[in-house]
Order: C-alpha cells, then sequence, then structure tokens
C-alpha cells in the first residue's frame, strides 16, 4: 500500500516513515485542543481529494472570506454558552459531511469543559438514544446545507416532538425552527466544504463554555501537547 501522511509538521516521525506527506501549514498549533489543526487538515484532504479526481478546488475559494466573518461574531457563541454553563450532559447529531464536525464537537467540548458530550449519526440516534432526549439536556444538530441536511430533518423533526433544547448549527431557515442556534452561510458553499466552516462557532462555543464555566480552555487536565501512541 502507499502511504500518505497528513501532519502539521513536515519533520515529525509519521512524515519521514511515510512515501509522501501532505504539510497543512496551519503553523505552531498555540490551543492545547489543536482547533486550526482540524480545519486545516479538513481543508487539505479536501484539495488532495479534488485533485485525485482533476477538480480545481474552486468551491473551497469563499472559505477564508466566510471564516474571517464567523470568528467576528464571538459574541453570539459567547450568547448561546450561556445556555450550556450548567448543563450536565449534552448530545450533538448530524449526517453526511456533518457528522464528523459532530464527532469532533463532542471531543472539544468534553477536553475543555468536561461536559460527557455524546455525538450520533442521526439514523443513529434515532434507533435507541433519542430515548434520553428530554427538555433538560441540550441537543446540538448540526445541520449541513444539502444531502445531509435533507436526511436529518427527520431527526430534526423527531427531536421538536420531544420537546428537546435544540440547537441549530446550519442555514437560516433551520436555525429559526430551533430553540436557538447560529447562523451559517450557506448560499453558494458547496456541501463538500461546509464542514470547514461548521466547526468553528462550535470550537468557538467550546472555549466559551469552559470560560464561563471558571476553567481554563488551554489547560485542560490530563491533557498533553504531544500525546504518544504505541
Amino acid at each position: 500500500a502507499i502511504t500518505l501522511a497528513v501532519t502539521n509538521n513536515p519533520d515529525s516521525p509519521l512524515a519521514g516513515v511515510s512515501e509522501y506527506h501532505i504539510d497543512i501549514m496551519a503553523g505552531p498549533e498555540k490551543a492545547l485542543p489543536a482547533t486550526k489543526t482540524y480545519t486545516a487538515s479538513l481543508l487539505a484532504l479536501y484539495l488532495f481529494v479534488e485533485g485525485l479526481r482533476g477538480g480545481d478546488g474552486a468551491p473551497a475559494q469563499v472559505l477564508p472570506e466566510l471564516a474571517e466573518q464567523l470568528l467576528a461574531r464571538q459574541d453570539e457563541v459567547r450568547a448561546l454558552a450561556a445556555r450550556y454553563r450548567f448543563a450536565e450532559r449534552m448530545v450533538i447529531t448530524s449526517r453526511g459531511y456533518g457528522y464528523p464536525t459532530a464527532k469532533e464537537a463532542a471531543l472539544k467540548l468534553m477536553e475543555t469543559s468536561y461536559i460527557p458530550a455524546l455525538s450520533y449519526s442521526g439514523a443513529d440516534l434515532l434507533h435507541g438514544p433519542l430515548a434520553m432526549v428530554d427538555n433538560v439536556s441540550p441537543v446540538i444538530a448540526v445541520v449541513t446545507d444539502g444531502k445531509g441536511g435533507e436526511v436529518l430533518q427527520p431527526v430534526l423533526d423527531r427531536l421538536r416532538g420531544r420537546g428537546a433544547d435544540l440547537v441549530v448549527i446550519g442555514p437560516r431557515h433551520q436555525v429559526e425552527q430551533a430553540s436557538a442556534g447560529f447562523v451559517l452561510p450557506t448560499d453558494d458553499v458547496a456541501e463538500e466544504v461546509q464542514p470547514v466552516l461548521e466547526i468553528i462557532p462550535l470550537q468557538l462555543l467550546a472555549y466559551e463554555v469552559t470560560i464561563a464555566r471558571g476553567q481554563d480552555p488551554d489547560a485542560p487536565r490530563a491533557l498533553a501537547k504531544v500525546t504518544e501512541t504505541r
């Protein structure tokens, strides 16, 4: 098999033992939760796949400006974080391209704020875990504008039917039907690159929730900058 490493350090041992290497060029990762490493990895992998299929990466050209706009809306995220300051458990769900976003958001919330955050595909959520959803434990739905959002719609309907505290990260029309949310710019943004934008307000949310709980997001307990695995 051909080996390809994707790292933020071209001098890393992983890059050294791989036949090929993609440097995501995110620069020094100052945040222990490694937020920009994740978004840069998404973009690098998208561009890699685009190259394999002969694309020019044009759908990604809108991302830098839109990402800057999202970062400028931190006050909105801070207001949203007030809902989760005393949360004892959270559920995060999505489908399609948004599913990895749900997984990554849950990880960031757990490692910075220590809130147990369970991430499920919308399909899996309906097959049992839906029973634990009530009007106390918040549910965050990452709604990608496209096929992923379409197949998530029955899940959103069931969650609203159970009276869930539903927060949507996605298009405006979906946010308006939820308890609260954060509107993402999705007009003229291809579905396959939306995850690069979806994770940004959730990374900010993990930061703001952690601050609201009186903890330091850059010094999570029991975590080290480099984790060795064997």
